[in-house]
């Protein structure tokens, strides 16, 4: 219990830090390039990805639970990895120019070519990244990842001052990847031999290939939306939603990633008895970090926006505002992939992102031309539509109602809405008898909103409250508002 905490931390550290350097180096990016810059990138990242999740074969969770031959399974996993990653790499880079005539970027080839390399690097990493998981060095991971992100983001600013500005992005990109790498290797002992057995990489492979499919699937679902605005609204209108995609991973990955990066290895090691109770605590947790933040950013968007970003951006505020409604009803979703992994059961993964994909391929074939509203909103209804599965078939699978962890949610939710009803009537007075400017409404929104939240949360719901406060007292967090106060 105490080295999942630990790691939780350290975790939560590793999600902070990644997350505060790409949102500076982010947000600084949009006073330098325009937003058909980013569109492009995002074109480019749009394969990468999805090249990155074939690479991985599915094999980087059975690594981490794996309890027998595990010498042997991670060479295996090394040569496989790194076999495809040479054969994907060298696919991307030749397919790069039907890619960019297909979106009509002829003139930015070499960014795709740039990034095709990154496959190649990611196989490469994927097996010590896999085994500092396995043994809860979430500290190691944490320091790559905040050297790596510094690093390629200072030297991505300096492209950008160049004269080949348009390249800024897909270096960063590239160098983030190789510093990993280099620091991962760093952080381990085990090197590869050729003690290669074919038995167990097909056992391997046979637990893999259902994960495989469904990281395919879910990277495509992910990537989806964005294949339809830049095939159908251009890539610029693809930047702009970008920025409004990069504020709420912001948050997913400061308040679901930290739980969601620990969830495997945890769940892998508690009782069957423990199981459900283990997965309601994840899932209460969840909600009581990240729904105050998606309702709050949903309500200030359009001061953020004009606080933080040039005026060619705000048109951004909208998506961003349905991305929150989203985030917060996808925490299940998140919780799917852990929990089917530690079970074994990828075929049920499977089922549910290939569902995904396909009633969210027609949803989009139909609304994609009446604007990214429509476009964020037919995620969400297909959000709500497998959560619900995805509880049916976690139901079927282990024999017991899944259903009511439904109720798991109750302490954020409430004091949520609580919390946006007093922030809508606020924000109606204002808007009608005060003069307000935008960072000022922005302060102001945020203060109340966390004095809300935390006073709902203390009146109904005062034991998760008084584990809060405990955390806090506890944490370094407490030892400066001592000294502050």
């Amino acid at each position: 219990m105490n080295k999942t905490v630990n790691s939780s931390k350290w975790a939560f550290l590793n999600s902070s830090a990644q997350q505060l350097i790409g949102f500076l180096f982010f947000g600084g990016m949009t006073y330098l390039l325009s937003p058909e810059y980013f569109g492009v990138y995002a074109i480019g990242l749009i394969f990468s990805e999805i090249f990155c999740q074939l690479v991985r074969l599915g094999l980087s969770a059975n690594l981490i639970n794996r309890k027998k031959n595990v010498s042997v399974a991670l060479n295996n996993a090394f040569f496989s990895t790194l076999l495809i990653g040479i054969l994907v790499s060298v696919a991307f880079y030749y397919s790069a120019g039907f890619i960019t005539s297909y979106f009509e970027i002829s003139r930015y080839l070499l960014v795709l070519q740039i990034m095709s390399i990154i496959p190649l690097i990611f196989s490469l990493g994927s097996v010590p990244d896999a085994q500092l998981q396995r043994k809860f060095l979430y500290k190691k991971i944490a320091f790559a990842t905040f050297m790596a992100s510094l690093v390629s983001c200072l030297i991505a600013v300096v492209v950008a001052l160049t004269e080949f500005s348009e390249l800024a992005f897909a270096f960063q990109k590239v160098i983030y990847e190789f510093i990993m790498l280099i620091i991962i290797w760093n952080s381990i002992k085990w090197r590869p031999s050729l003690l290669i057995n074919y038995s167990i990489l097909k056992d391997q492979l046979r637990v893999g290939i259902p994960l495989l499919v469904a990281g395919l699937t879910n990277v495509a679902v992910n990537k989806l939306k964005d294949i339809f605005i830049a095939s159908v609204l251009g890539p610029s209108v693809l930047g702009l939603y970008r920025l409004a995609i990069k504020l709420q991973d912001f948050v997913v990955k400061l308040t679901l990633g930290p739980i969601t990066a620990i969830a495997i290895p945890s769940l892998a090691r508690v009782k069957k008895s423990e199981f459900k109770g283990t997965l309601s605590s994840f899932i209460k947790w969840m909600a009581i970090l990240s729904f105050p933040i998606f309702g709050g950013l949903a309500i200030t968007s359009t001061d953020l926006l004009s606080v933080l970003f040039k005026d060619e951006w705000k048109d951004s505020a909208l998506a961003l505002q349905m991305l929150c409604i989203l985030g917060a009803s996808s925490i299940y979703i998140h919780m799917f992939k852990p929990v089917f992994s530690v079970l074994e059961r990828g075929g049920i993964l499977v089922k549910l992102r290939v569902m995904h994909f396909f009633i969210l391929f027609a949803l989009l074939y139909s609304t994609s031309k009446y604007g990214v509203f429509y476009i964020v909103l037919s995620e969400i209804l297909v959000t709500i539509i497998l959560t619900f599965f995805g509880l049916l078939l976690l139901s079927n699978a282990l024999g017991e109602n899944y259903f009511d962890l439904v109720f798991s949610i109750k302490s954020a939710a409430v004091s949520t809405s609580l919390m946006l009803f007093v922030l809508f009537f606020i924000n109606y007075f204002a808007d009608n008898y005060l003069m307000i400017n935008p960072l000022n409404s922005l302060v102001l929104f945020s203060l109340l909103g966390l004095f809300t939240y935390a006073l709902s949360m203390k009146v109904f719901f005062n034991r998760d409250f008084a584990v809060i406060v405990n955390y806090i007292r506890s944490s370094k967090l407490g030892f400066i508002f001592k000294k502050c106060f």
